[in-house]
């Protein structure tokens, strides 16, 4: 019997107001029991919430499965352009075989004096939802700044 695993990473992109990238890392995911669980139902036909938006937050606590929600969700409306939660840009791409990934993807504009940006997460909603997966990082960004990250879901065989 073939062994399946779901494998994920988070590549974090940060470019200036001119375009000048100054953060570029892919780094590895960290899958919620929720989230496990939402793909377990959709495996058996039960009914189960897909991953529609991503999120920020400012809590460098290790991200563990256990994890429902951000320890410190964004306030964006103070922080952001966009002012909420990102609704995800899908796509499906190609890593093992043909049409493998799902892809995942927000980008923040940020604005005035931003904090440090320390956890970001994968959810179901744009409120409260499913929190598929969670990441830490360490970034402090400045007025202008964009951060895109992009969640990448792979099934591996």
């Amino acid at each position: 019997m073939e062994e399946v695993r779901v494998e994920g990473a988070v590549e974090i992109t940060v470019v200036d107001k001119d375009g000048k990238l100054k953060l570029h890392q892919v780094l590895p995911n960290t899958w919620t029991q929720d989230g496990i669980r939402e793909i377990i139902k959709w495996m058996v036909g039960q009914s189960a919430v897909a991953p529609t938006h991503v999120a920020i937050g400012t809590d460098g606590t290790e991200a563990d499965p256990t994890q429902t929600t951000l320890l410190s969700e964004l306030d964006y409306a103070t922080y952001t352009e966009e002012g909420g939660r990102i609704a995800a840009t899908k796509e499906i791409q190609t890593v093992y075989f043909t049409n493998d990934t799902a892809v995942y993807t927000g980008t923040w504009t940020f604005k005035g004096t931003p904090p440090t940006i320390r956890e970001m997460g994968l959810f179901s909603a744009s409120t409260g939802g499913v929190m598929y997966a969670r990441r830490t990082m360490n970034f402090t960004p400045a007025a202008g700044d964009k951060l895109t990250v992009s969640w990448k879901l792979t099934i591996k065989i």
